[in-house]
């Protein structure tokens, strides 16, 4: 592990303890509250990060090793979140702090096990305007992303 790889996953660890203790602090009724941008409820988005934890740690560490991410376009992306938020819309709360606690904690070490040089590892990936950096991967798919949805699921939750 490097430095820069330890400071990724400190940064990444603030973030998921953001993301999560928001959505530990909501009653039911904002849980079911609508995020107008992903057009789901508060309950689907955070069971979404969770679900993004695990995939993008997938990713981050295959690519890592230098093998090859799956070609995935935003339809597909699109499609997939679609039939998750409409299949978690009403999902338990305790259920999905367990998830994004053990999903984030996953990640986390994914990221706590890299090397500086891994984190500068180039790879193919449609999703990142074909190439990117590991660091890169990581930065967009696990800390960008919940930084955004947070900010998503408070103004859904303050509305509702």
């Amino acid at each position: 592990m490097g430095q820069r790889s330890t400071a990724l996953a400190d940064t990444f660890h603030e973030a998921r303890q953001q993301f999560l203790s928001t959505i530990e602090g909501y009653t039911p009724e904002q849980m079911q509250a609508r995020c107008e941008a992903e057009q789901c409820t508060v309950a689907a988005l955070a069971a979404h990060m969770a679900g993004v934890h695990t995939t993008a740690s997938g990713w981050i560490a295959k690519a890592a090793r230098g093998e090859t991410l799956p070609n995935v376009t935003m339809e597909d992306i699109d499609r997939n979140n679609h039939a998750q938020f409409t299949r978690d819309a009403r999902r338990d709360k305790d259920e999905i702090v367990r998830e994004l606690r053990a999903t984030g904690e996953q990640a986390e070490q994914v990221l706590r096990g890299l090397s500086d040089a891994d984190l500068e590892r180039k790879i193919q990936f449609r999703l990142l305007g074909d190439e990117a950096t590991v660091q890169q991967l990581a930065k967009n798919a696990l800390i960008g992303h919940s930084d955004s949805h947070r900010q998503s699921i408070a103004a859904a939750a303050a509305a509702g």
